[in-house]
């Protein structure tokens, strides 16, 4: 009778409070093709997606969400950063589609790829370009999507393709000319921000929020800084924001600072780390920035 009573009192909690935030973690897997051609000798990559979308049928600002180096899927499940910033944004009113451009490619981690094979390396970036592309095609075609409302975020390497991706003549390249784009973008700490990686007066023409730290050691904020004023200079649409003290992956949840064990780039250590008013300030700065683009 005392077991049978625990049970009854733990569902009435249950039922009171709400489930436990991992059962609140509810998501479809969907599959679409990159818009990679693979050198036209193999059809296109089939990626796997998360779809979060907030709980009813109306028709929703989307935003495509693109991985680190460590991928979506590590192994303590899907990425925590990832799955934080899709709750945040659901509860906003914003479906998000997450992008798995490793799992479909039989690819783990990357992190030392940039060091050991900066060729594969930069091939898997535009492979990974293509993929948020494709992504945006699929959403495109969604009844519960605003086809005028589709935006992308990306952290670290997935940063750097959101520089890629949304540089002068690159959605008319890869999308087709006059066919629908992304409307904003966001870069956390994003590879590729300096003059000696970008194609020669880069510039980007989807309005871009970056957030970078001050302190990070892995992709650094001077060269990053340096490379924003001068594309400013040429009237390209970007805010940049930086953060005093903060570390890459500021705004990873619970994350105390660490070296982590992979290579990085002569003169970078790959040190992570949260920092929680850089964090606070991302989880309002970035909302507001994605509704001045992608709101009414």
């Amino acid at each position: 009778m005392r077991h049978r009573a625990a049970i009854t009192y733990l569902i009435a909690v249950i039922l009171l409070c709400g489930y436990p935030s991992a059962a609140q973690d509810v998501h479809s897997v969907v599959h679409f093709p990159s818009l990679d051609n693979n050198e036209s000798r193999r059809p296109a990559t089939v990626l796997a997606g998360r779809i979060f979308r907030p709980h009813d049928d109306n028709r929703r600002p989307a935003l495509v969400f693109l991985h680190g180096c460590g991928g979506l899927i590590g192994s303590r499940g899907l990425d925590e950063r990832e799955a934080s910033w899709a709750g945040e944004l659901n509860r906003l009113g914003y479906a998000v589609l997450m992008v798995d451009s490793y799992a479909p490619r039989g690819i783990g981690n990357t992190c030392s790829l940039r060091v050991s094979d900066p060729g594969q390396w930069m091939n898997l970036m535009q492979r990974r370009e293509r993929d948020a592309y494709g992504a945006l095609q699929f959403l495109l075609a969604q009844p519960f999507v605003r086809p005028d409302r589709i935006g992308m975020i990306g952290w670290s390497q997935g940063g750097g393709v959101v520089l890629l991706s949304t540089r002068a003549g690159e959605a008319a390249r890869l999308n087709g000319p006059g066919n629908p784009s992304f409307r904003a973008a966001v870069a956390f700490y994003p590879v590729l921000c300096s003059d000696n990686e970008q194609v020669p007066g880069w510039s980007n023409e989807i309005p871009l929020l970056l957030l970078q730290g001050a302190s990070d050691t892995w992709t650094q904020a001077a060269p990053c800084q340096r490379l924003v004023e001068s594309a400013v200079a040429r009237s390209a649409k970007i805010d940049l924001q930086l953060y005093p003290g903060a570390h890459h992956a500021f705004d990873a949840p619970n994350t105390p600072l660490q070296l982590l064990p992979v290579q990085s780039p002569p003169g970078t250590q790959p040190y992570i780390g949260t920092d929680p008013a850089a964090r606070r300030d991302a989880f309002e700065r970035v909302p507001a920035f994605l509704a001045r683009y992608l709101g009414n």
